[in-house]
This record gives C-alpha cells, sequence and structure tokens, in this order.
C-alpha cells in the first residue's frame, strides 16, 4: 500500500494524490474513482472502511482506485523511481 501511495504522489507537489472519503465499499472503488477521472487533477482512492464491506474483504486488506489515466501514469514513473531503490527492495524481500 505504501508503494502505491508514494508511486500515486511521485509528480505531485500539492501531497493531495490520495483520498480516503466516507463512502460504501462499492462507491470506494467505482464511484469515486470514476468521479476522480473526471478531473484536471484526479486522485486515486483508498477504501476498505465500510463496516458493512468488511466481513468480504480479508481483514489485513484495503483497497486502492486509480482512474485509468492517473494508472498509466504511474505505471509510466515507475522506471527509475523508488521501486529500483534499497529501500523498496528490502521491503519487497520482507513480504
Amino acid at each position: 500500500m505504501s508503494a502505491l501511495f508514494v508511486l500515486a504522489q511521485y509528480d505531485r507537489k500539492s501531497g493531495e494524490a490520495v483520498t480516503v472519503p466516507f463512502g460504501s465499499g462499492c462507491s470506494l472503488v467505482c464511484l469515486l474513482p470514476y468521479l476522480e477521472s473526471k478531473k484536471r487533477k484526479p486522485r486515486a482512492v483508498l477504501g476498505g472502511m465500510d463496516v458493512s464491506a468488511r466481513p468480504w474483504i480479508d481483514h489485513d486488506l484495503l483497497t486502492f482506485s486509480v482512474p485509468y489515466a492517473m494508472f498509466q501514469k504511474m505505471e509510466a514513473d515507475l522506471p527509475g523511481s523508488f521501486i529500483d531503490r534499497e529501500p523498496w527492495q528490502k521491503l519487497k524481500a520482507r513480504n
């Protein structure tokens, strides 16, 4: 989750590339990312907080939904990013 969070923020200076709004489980996975996709600077949506949806999500998982154009930008930012550096390699080895 931390890697997705950092990668979403990678090319922004505002510190507002990810939002954690209140909403139902399905709205945080589908509706709100869709609405974000219509914005000039779309954000990723962190979800999995809806108590009524938690029984269907593994206890140690959250959702991270990204508008497609933002996903493409994140993917393009991967080469040469933190993903190639030692701290991420250490974290990756833990998992």
